[in-house]
């Protein structure tokens, strides 16, 4: 005879010690993943951003070389991956270099006699140009502050492997001094 109410224990215990932890250990592989692939699409595009922002420094530039450089990476994915946030300042320096090459344009051609809009939009190209700058070398900062702080939390990984209570010794009298000095 099947003992239905062991059975029936035996599969819920047996659910509950095997899809738990397994359940666990997927979900802390996800966010690693996703903290690494985000760290991978930060840097990759702190690159194009330097990139950028040296071609918009440079004299004779245009809204189609800043097109071209755009083009090659995939900034749009970037863009569903890091936030919209990030690319504002992108668009608003593709705008300004659009908006100045029209009323240059218009000006030329004589369909516009007032030189005040396009020296409205040469203004909002050149703070666009800089705040791009500002968030490019921003970003540069903060990737290689991401590095350091890598490569010392592996060191200290590392030194725990090898020498474990002379590392936390270390460790915890290191945390004390910075307390210390209020530095958290």
């Amino acid at each position: 005879m099947i003992d239905w109410p062991n059975l029936l224990l035996g599969a819920v215990l047996g659910a509950v010690i095997g899809f738990l932890p397994g359940l666990g250990l997927w979900l802390g592989d996800r966010a690693k993943a996703k903290r690494q692939r985000r760290e991978e699409t930060m840097s990759a595009w702190a690159g194009v951003a330097k990139e950028l922002e040296l071609a918009s420094m440079t004299e004779g530039t245009t809204s189609g070389d800043l097109y071209k450089i755009r083009v090659k990476h995939p900034v749009d994915l970037w863009r569903t991956i890091l936030g919209p946030e990030d690319f504002r300042r992108l668009e608003r320096l593709e705008n300004g270099f659009q908006s100045v090459e029209i009323f240059a344009r218009r000006l030329t051609e004589g369909t516009d006699t007032d030189p005040t809009r396009y020296h409205q939009a040469l203004q909002s190209r050149r703070d666009a140009i800089i705040e791009f700058a500002n968030q490019s070398r921003l970003m540069q900062s903060v990737s290689y502050d991401a590095v350091v702080t890598r490569e010392q939390r592996d060191r200290v990984k590392a030194d725990y492997r090898s020498h474990p209570f002379k590392t936390w010794r270390r460790e915890r009298h290191n945390r004390r001094a910075r307390r210390a000095a209020g530095i958290t």
